[in-house]
């Protein structure tokens, strides 16, 4: 199983993405890595059938996206917005609970999403009442309670952004569990610490087109971000002391 984007091609005013020809291997987690304004976001919308592309397809397992109805894209994809978009007169609980609105009430799937990002705390807490760390967490555990069975692709856009040290780890371990279901999970993110705990491939991304895709251990490199971002990298250890490349300052 796989979600596959053939020839995709976007546009966005003046701002062009692809063609892009990628695939997304299921049981494993995949970095999106690349400058501001590479196509990130963009790539990650569009595979969630978010954005109707002007070229080229999304399929997941063999299907077109564009051809799921609401109910069905909803079994298959689960999406964490860069800024999650939440209904300030609710809590999080309620916030949560969303995930479950196409699917059917599950009581056993929220309390679980909560406790997989340690927000049972605040499940009464309105949401304008926490800060930003926290909204990433209700908007991840969101997601989650809406991963089923037959979930195909769960995709977040800068997760980690607002996130403390330690729940960036926990989040690394999140999606490693989800990934190890038989999902293919695609992260876009600048958190090369974050990416190098969790992430088995990496896509980096500048200027609307594919730089390079593979493992994340020969693809994520010093020598190669350094080109992609135009500033010299240097070999370090990240979370769970996985090698990584890091930008010298």
């Amino acid at each position: 199983m796989s979600v596959h984007a053939h020839g995709l091609h976007v546009r966005l005013g003046a701002f062009e993405l692809g063609p892009v020809d990628l695939q997304v291997q299921a049981s494993a987690v995949t970095a999106l890595v690349g400058p501001n304004g590479g196509g990130k976001t963009t790539l990650l919308r569009a595979m969630c059938g978010l954005v109707e592309p002007s070229g080229g397809t999304v399929d997941v397992d063999g299907q077109a996206v564009s051809s799921l109805a609401a109910v069905h894209r909803a079994r298959r994809i689960a999406f964490v917005p860069q800024r999650p978009a939440v209904p300030a007169g609710l809590s999080a609980r309620e916030v949560v609970a969303l995930g479950r609105l196409r699917l059917g009430a599950s009581v056993a799937a929220v309390d679980g999403a909560m406790a997989a990002v340690g927000i049972e705390g605040l499940a009464s807490r309105p949401m304008h009442a926490l800060s930003a760390g926290q909204v990433h967490r209700v908007a991840v555990a969101r997601a989650l309670c809406q991963c089923v069975d037959s979930t195909r692709l769960l995709a977040l856009d800068e997760p980690t952004s607002a996130l403390d040290p330690v729940w960036s780890r926990e989040l690394a371990r999140v999606l490693r569990e989800v990934a190890a279901r038989g999902v293919c999970v695609i992260v876009a993110t600048h958190d090369l610490a974050f990416a190098g705990a969790c992430c088995d491939h990496a896509v980096l991304l500048t200027r609307g087109q594919v730089a390079a895709a593979g493992p994340w251990s020969r693809t994520a490199t010093a020598a190669s971000l350094a080109g992609l971002f135009g500033t010299p990298f240097a070999d370090a250890h990240g979370l769970a002391d996985r090698p990584i490349a890091l930008p010298r300052w």
